[in-house]
């Protein structure tokens, strides 16, 4: 369970919310003079200049203009008082407006004090420009650059495929012909390479090239991103850009003479230069770049504080409410990989294939919208907006909104104002099922305290307004970027991770434009990192993307390292969003982190989410959803029919409007704000929020703040892998994997219904052995029963292809395909599936899925007895899998550990475990079919008694025999416990599929459930044997 840690992070604006009051004051006044007086603070404007330069030109000529009177609807008027509500009342750090520090958490008690001197700016070159004068320095200075492949780069048959972009950063995949020259290239500039020596190299292989072809060939490659420098900046390093890049030049022979001024510049405090001076280098890097780009700095604000410690009984409070509502969570963060595990396993099944591959939309499955499909051209729609709407989906309600619905309806009243206060009896109502989560990786809660006074919140007087998901995972990914100006943070973060497993931990370091890298640049944590499409210094152990194998197996998405032969976990330690990026390969690395974790608790209305008023709604001290009010769109309606709509309808006096990540302090008696809410109302119907501003805490002299809190919760010593086995040996060492027509496996696919399936094994594969039997005396085959969506059985035999066995076959199955019993029939290759059964005990697999094919065939084959019925099958699949587990020696306990395990994996694919009724039905009705069937569980598991079933449990009684010597194979093949049981649950699962013909899974998950509750019953009367 995470603990607090001994640290956490302060985000506040650099004016209080007291200024933005006096503001206010001066506007209800129309007092021009006191508004300008207050708008000319030089802090103020530094932000505004720092932010647009555009604007601050504008804002200084309105300043400056003695001929202003007040207007309401003056728009520079209206932009400078949203620049000053954020400056006084966002949290967010952005330039100078807000800033950030590290505080304690300890049990002394809490106290946040601001120093004499409370900001301090921290100033760098901004990305983008950096990256434009590396342009401009490089234009005829390339001799001495190292050049490295594009870490892109993929193989297709005779094709390269790679990433490209162009100067805006819209990336498309490029495919070009391969040749020998370029890979040759590529070969020998693997470690980097100038482009003096790739010529002579190249030169001196290929003799009937010469130089001038050499190096225009060279040039297109480079210009086509093909080949790529290693020149700074670099996301994760901890150097100042414009310095590493500075140094990284003059290493490589470039003149850097003009960086002086700028590196000079860089070095002086920024609160002691003017605007003037901020004007004059601006000038200065226009003229560098021959353009004016607009944003040339990248300025964040570090707070300093006298004192500045929480409590940490608050910490651990507000930790346990949060715990207790994990239950009630449901977890929507996964539908991207559950599409791509699906795809990848129908098309691949369990075959582990190269990464670029599996992520190419047109060779492989793609990712999310980037598909087979959707990336193809089709101008003609290009510029056309579509809306999918799917009609046939209902929304689920969830059980927390069925209880609000229930029992606190009354609450909708705006007038009322009541609040939804949940209580615990509520969430265990509506509880999912998933109170025994365990919280295995690290979490935090980001959100405003709120209280009257710090002995108020010291006494857990007190109210959290959660920002994000209650807790949300991965405290590193938010606070990475503040670490990189906060070496005392990076010591917490770095001190605080728990890396207990054998796993390759990697940081994904992606570039996705050069602007957004201002925020992007943070500490590496891990000792391993993959950059895409991006360059890094090169001081840690690198892994190109085309060292990355994938394949699934039971619900994992597993990575590995080709070269280094171990599991990857990737890392995007950062809070870009990078959802929204145009790489397949970085949304779905990014998705990976979460894979299987819990991603916390967040509020959702359902139903509710379009009413005109919701109440706030609380959970003990923890805020889940503000309240929240409609306004109707004022399309035609004059200014003061909105300001006497507003008024009427009683709203509060201060709210919030929010606009995707932007956040208004709006007051509603102030009507430059009125008509800030105007304009956007006029637009279309739009909402309102409830507003916090009178509970605060955090004062300097009279002067209140808000503010914003980021407490890392820190699993200590938890090993949270449980190993899907990693191949022992590298991808040349293993058997053969595919078997094309001719080879020495062949492979049939017979298309029927799910109930004739059997009708194919008795009429069809029974008498054709038989047949075959007489001619080649001992033959290795074995069957499953599959859906691509048509149910079919598979059929494979150890035998290559030839015309007698298609011609007996044939004969079989002509009677079948004129009844249209069988409706289609083709041959394939057969993939094994390696990663599953592992390399060793492949082939013992093959000989095992024999014989259990030929002891279901003959429980098959005897269901036409007198007196059968169906209710024989998953009695004889209980039978079968307790026999198997004997020949295996499996104890009770481990047996226990395997059925819920196979229990719980298989349960969400037929119930909605997040919704408690659901899960409250199947578990009645589930316990209810155990208890009918108890006795006789007790009597074929424990006492192994099948007198009613003996004829049909013979022929897996006989199958005992003839496995012993493939079983101990397998068992010393393996070389724990626990791989043994990851095997044991694909051989179970196989088992299972041979016999039921129809509703398998549904049949595996019930049989699982009374496995499991038998054996722990045998455990619980002590009897193991």
């Amino acid at each position: 369970m995470p603990v607090a840690a001994d640290f956490y992070l302060l985000r506040v604006p650099h004016f209080s919310v007291t200024q933005l009051y006096a503001l206010n004051k001066k506007i209800e006044q129309e007092d021009i003079y006191g508004i300008k007086r207050l708008l000319k603070n030089e802090t103020f404007l530094n932000a505004i200049y720092l932010s647009s330069r555009y604007f601050y030109d504008v804002a200084l000529l309105w300043l400056e203009n003695e001929n202003i009177r007040y207007d309401p609807e003056d728009k520079i008027l209206i932009s400078l008082y949203k620049y000053y509500s954020r400056i006084c009342t966002r949290s967010t750090p952005y330039g100078l407006f807000a800033g950030f520090c590290t505080g304690s958490v300890s049990y002394k008690e809490s106290k946040i004090i601001f120093s004499d001197k409370s900001f301090d700016p921290i100033f760098r070159i901004d990305m983008l420009f950096l990256k434009k004068i590396k342009k401009q320095l490089l234009q005829n200075q390339t001799d001495g650059i190292v050049y490295y492949p594009n870490n892109s780069i993929y193989k297709i048959g005779g094709d390269i495929r790679y990433i490209e972009w162009d100067k805006d950063y819209n990336y498309e995949i490029t495919e070009i012909e391969n040749n020998i020259v370029l890979d040759s290239i590529f070969q020998i500039s693997r470690n980097g390479m100038t482009k003096f020596d790739i010529v002579s190299d190249i030169e001196h292989k290929y003799s009937y090239l010469n130089k001038e072809e050499i190096l225009e060939y060279l040039d297109s490659l480079i210009d086509s991103k093909i080949l790529v420098d290693s020149l700074p900046p670099f996301l994760t390093s901890l150097e100042d850009p414009l310095l590493e890049l500075n140094h990284s030049l003059k290493r490589n022979g470039i003149n850097t003479d003009i960086l002086k001024p700028i590196v000079e510049f860089q070095k002086q405090n920024i609160s002691d230069l003017s605007s003037a001076e901020f004007k004059e280098m601006t000038d200065y890097c226009s003229r560098i770049i021959g353009e004016d780009d607009g944003q040339f700095y990248q300025v964040d604000l570090k707070v300093k504080l006298e004192s500045n410690n929480v409590n940490r009984l608050i910490v651990e409070h507000l930790s346990k409410v949060a715990i207790e509502l994990k239950s009630v969570s449901v977890n929507h963060s996964q539908e991207r990989l559950l599409e791509f595990y699906q795809k990848y396993s129908n098309k691949f099944e369990t075959k582990e294939i190269p990464l670029s591959r599996a992520l190419d939309p047109q060779i492989g499955v793609g990712y999310g919208l980037q598909t087979s499909g959707n990336v193809e051209e089709t101008p003609l729609t290009d510029e056309i907006y579509f809306t999918y709407n799917n009609n046939d989906e209902k929304e689920t309600i969830p059980p927390i909104i069925k209880i609000i619905i229930d029992r606190y309806i009354d609450c909708f009243n705006a007038r009322s104002s009541k609040i939804i206060n949940l209580s615990e009896n509520d969430i265990r109502e509506a509880s999912s099922g998933k109170s025994e989560v365990s919280l295995q990786n690290d979490y935090y809660l980001f959100g405003d305290l709120l209280a009257n006074s710090l002995e108020e919140l010291d006494n857990l007087n007190f109210k959290f307004f959660a920002k994000t998901s209650i807790p949300s995972p991965f405290p590193n990914n938010i606070l990475s970027r503040f670490a990189y100006h906060d070496e005392e943070l990076m010591k917490k973060l770095k001190s605080n991770m728990q890396i207990n497993d054998s796993l390759i931990h990697a940081e994904v370091i992606h570039h996705p434009n050069d602007r957004v890298g201002n925020i992007l640049l943070r500490p590496n944590f891990y000792d391993f990192e993959i950059p895409y499409v991006t360059q890094t210094k090169g001081d840690k152990i690198k892994i190109d993307i085309s060292d990355i194998l994938i394949r699934v197996d039971r619900g994992k998405i597993i990575l590995r390292s080709k070269s280094l032969n171990k599991e990857i976990k990737p890392h995007l330690t950062s809070a870009y969003n990078y959802s929204q990026n145009q790489l397949a390969a970085i949304r779905f690395l990014g998705d990976l982190q979460y894979h299987s974790k819990f991603n916390g608790f967040n509020w959702d209305w359902s139903i509710f989410r379009n009413k005109s008023y919701l109440p706030r709604v609380e959970y003990k001290n923890i805020i889940l959803s503000e309240a929240r009010w409609k306004i109707d769109e004022s399309k035609g309606r004059l200014f003061s029919d909105f300001k006497d709509y507003i008024n009427t309808n009683e709203f509060p006096r201060y709210c919030n409007y929010k606009e995707g990540d932007n956040v208004l302090l709006l007051d509603l008696e102030n009507e430059i704000c009125l008509r800030t809410l105007y304009s956007k109302a006029k637009e279309a119907d739009i909402f309102i929020y409830e507003s916090f501003v009178d509970n605060l805490f955090i004062t300097k002299g009279k002067e209140k703040f808000t503010a914003e809190f980021i407490f890392p919760l820190y699993t200590q010593n938890v090993n949270e892998h449980i190993g899907v086995s990693i191949i022992a040996n590298r991808e040349a060492e293993l058997p053969k994997r595919d078997f094309y027509i001719g080879s020495e496996w062949t492979y049939f696919k017979i298309y029927c219904s799910h109930i004739f399936g059997d009708t194919v094994l008795k009429n069809v594969i029974a008498p054709f052995l038989n047949d075959y039997k007489e001619r080649v005396k001992k033959i290795d085959w074995f069957y499953i029963r599959y859906d691509d969506p048509e149910p079919h059985i598979r059929f494979r035999i150890h035998e290559p292809f030839n015309q007698e066995i298609l011609n007996m076959l044939n004969t079989r199955l002509e009677p079948l395909l004129a009844e249209g019993i069988v409706f289609s029939f083709q041959m394939d290759r057969y993939s094994r599936e390696i990663e599953r059964y592992g390399k060793k005990n492949i082939q013992y697999s093959e000989r095992l899925f024999h014989f259990d094919s030929e002891a279901t065939l003959k429980f098959i084959s005897l269901l036409d007895a007198e007196g059968y019925n169906e209710s024989v099958r998953w009695k004889i699949g209980i039978v079968s899998l307790d026999i198997l587990l004997d020949d295996f020696e499996i104890s009770i306990r481990d047996r226990i550990i395997l059925f819920e395990n196979s229990y719980k994996s298989f349960l969400p694919e037929f119930v909605d475990i997040s919704n408690k009724d659901y899960v409250k039905s199947y578990k009645k009705s589930i316990d209810k079919q155990h208890r009918k069937y108890k006795e006789l569980l007790d009597s074929l598991m424990r006492k192994k008694d099948y007198q009613e079933l003996e004829i049909f449990a013979t022929p897996y009684t006989e199958r005992s025999q003839y496995v012993s010597q493939v079983v101990n194979t397998i068992r010393n093949n393996e070389e724990s416990i626990e791989s043994l049981l990851n095997l044991l649950q694909s051989y179970i699962h196989m088992s299972l599929n041979r016999i039921f013909f129809t509703k398998a899974r549904m049949q595996e998950l019930i049989i699982y459930y009374f496995m499991f509750q038998t054996y722990n019953s045998m455990v619980n009367r002590n009897d193991e044997k």
